[in-house]
C-alpha cells in the first residue's frame, strides 16, 4: 500500500509511476516470452544507460538499482525526455533479444495494461513512445 512506501516513492509523479509500471510490465512479458530475455535486456541497458542519459550521479545510482531490480520502485528524477530515451533503448535491446515483431507485440500489451490504470488519466503514457 502507498502508506508503507517511503514518502518520496509514495508521492511520485504520475509520469514516473506509469513509466515504472510500463517498463516493469514489459520486462515481465519479455521473461514469459523467452526465459532470461528480461535479464539480457536489463544487462545491456546497464552497460549503456550512462552513455545515452546525462543525469546526476544520485539519479544514475537509483536508476542503476532499478534497472537491476535491486530497487523495485523507480523514484522521481528522470525527465520525460529521459524516459523516452530509456524506453527506446529498452525496446531496441528487446528487439535484439526477441526480435522486432515480438517486441512490438509485448510493448503494445504492456502499454494497454498501463492505459487501463486510473493513473493513466493524469499522464498520457504514449508521450513516452
Amino acid at each position: 500500500s502507498p502508506s508503507s512506501l517511503p514518502p518520496k516513492v509514495a508521492r511520485r509523479l504520475p509520469s514516473t509511476q506509469l513509466f515504472d509500471v510500463l517498463c516493469t510490465e514489459f520486462f515481465e512479458l519479455l521473461s514469459h516470452e523467452k526465459p532470461g530475455a528480461d535479464s539480457k535486456v536489463r544487462n545491456a541497458l546497464m552497460r549503456s544507460f550512462t552513455e545515452i542519459l546525462d543525469v546526476h550521479s544520485d539519479v544514475a545510482s537509483r536508476l542503476n538499482n532499478w534497472i537491476l531490480g535491486v530497487q523495485p520502485v523507480l523514484e522521481d528524477g528522470l525527465t520525460e525526455v529521459d524516459m523516452q530515451v530509456l524506453l527506446h533503448a529498452i525496446y531496441v535491446k528487446a528487439c535484439d533479444v526477441v526480435g522486432p515483431v515480438k517486441s512490438d507485440m509485448l510493448l503494445s500489451r504492456a502499454m494497454f495494461k498501463v492505459e487501463s490504470l486510473p493513473m493513466s488519466k493524469l499522464f498520457d503514457v504514449r508521450r513516452l513512445l
